[in-house]
């Protein structure tokens, strides 16, 4: 089933496409339109009757047609249309911040730049500023986006990963029933960047290929490490014997600089947790979360918590946007889930008036708000 998430990013991709290609601006900012007001709704559209999709503001009989084709098909034929005569590349422009299609139109039509690539030489080459409405400024921005990008590339946040993550560990799991098997690497102490997913099973490497293969494509690196394919970012599979299990899971947690600080450390030895290498090192225990190498093992000479912060910490929320602006919810039911959540306060920061794609506040409006 399409989400309505996908749906979203397809119709936004559609007009940010229909700008590209200079049709009619009335269509292009219907389907930003239908895709920001998706955004603020709550139930599956797959869920929803075509009267109910009706009563989303700026969605009519034309758009809940191509919202249907979306949700039969998975395709909607007008952005199939429109990506087929849309070099790759070109799309991959919009992505860097500050490039809108029209800008990007013009870099394309007018450079023939068709790569982020190819954009990257032409600024170095100083030609972007030949086209009007780009100065030295605006190159030095683009220059500067496109190296974020490059730098940023194979990386995801923890919470785009986590759910595919979790559900490899899982597949890990029901294939190696009998073994001890689990997640490890950054994804298990939460980095909040993760560029690679680590697990680690009592498997022979061998017998681990074997049961994976019929499902993921897979590469022997070592005696001892697995490359798997087919998730969003490089995924390895540490194998190791029933003995070594909790060494190498305490090994290939933490980062290199935090296990540096644990070369007295005899690995071949068996533990029955991770509390004994602490143990056997002469230190207090620390959860994965803080195993970063940064400064955690003076840390805990000096504190006695080494809890992370958990939903039960949460006092109040400090930034939420009501239906005043984009929000999806109203300042009441906001406030009634705070205070069934025990929390003690609500603080509202919808837009202002600058930000009018995303119905800004007026000054009629922030006076009428504070008389609700």
């Amino acid at each position: 089933m399409i989400s309505n998430t996908e749906i979203e990013n397809a119709l936004e991709l559609c007009g940010k496409l229909m700008e590209l290609h200079g049709e009619n601006t009335f269509k292009s900012k219907s389907y930003h339109n239908a895709a920001f007001q998706i955004s603020k709704v709550g139930t599956a559209l797959q869920d929803m009757t075509d009267a109910e999709i009706a009563n989303i503001p700026g969605i009519g009989q034309s758009m809940i047609d191509k919202i249907h084709s979306l949700l039969k098909t998975g395709t909607l034929p007008v952005l199939t249309e429109l990506l087929h005569k849309t070099p790759e590349g070109v799309i991959q422009l919009m992505h860097i911040k500050g490039l809108g299609p029209k800008k990007v139109a013009t870099i394309w039509k007018e450079l023939g730049i068709e790569s982020i690539g190819e954009l990257e030489y032409a600024c170095r080459e100083n030609r972007l500023t030949l086209l009007k409405g780009f100065g030295a400024k605006t190159q030095k921005s683009v220059l500067d986006n496109i190296e974020f990008i490059k730098l940023s590339a194979g990386k995801v946040h923890y919470a785009v990963i986590e759910k595919d993550a979790l559900e490899f560990e899982a597949h890990l799991k029901s294939i190696f029933p009998e073994n001890q098997t689990g997640i490890t690497g950054s994804f298990r102490r939460r980095d909040i960047i993760i560029d690679r997913l680590d697990y680690i099973t009592d498997v022979p490497t061998q017998t681990a290929i074997e049961r994976l293969s019929t499902s993921f494509a897979c590469e022997k690196i070592n005696d001892t490490l697995i490359q798997v394919s087919g998730l969003m970012i490089p995924t390895f599979l540490t194998c190791c014997s029933p003995s070594t299990f909790i060494a190498t899971l305490f090994q290939t947690t933490g980062s290199p600089e935090f296990i540096h600080q644990f070369d007295s450390i005899d690995y071949s030895k068996q533990y029955p947790d991770e509390a004994d290498i602490f143990q056997a090192a002469g230190m207090r225990y620390l959860i994965p979360e803080m195993r970063n190498g940064t400064n955690e093992l003076q840390w805990i000479i000096n504190y006695a918590n080494d809890k992370p912060i958990a939903t039960p910490d949460i006092k109040g929320i400090i930034h939420a946007h009501s239906t005043w602006s984009d929000g999806i919810h109203s300042i009441e039911e906001m406030a009634l889930y705070c205070m069934q959540s025990g929390w003690e306060y609500l603080i509202i920061s919808d837009h202002s008036a600058s930000a009018f794609y995303a119905q800004g506040l007026l000054t009629d409006r922030v006076i009428a708000l504070h008389m609700v």
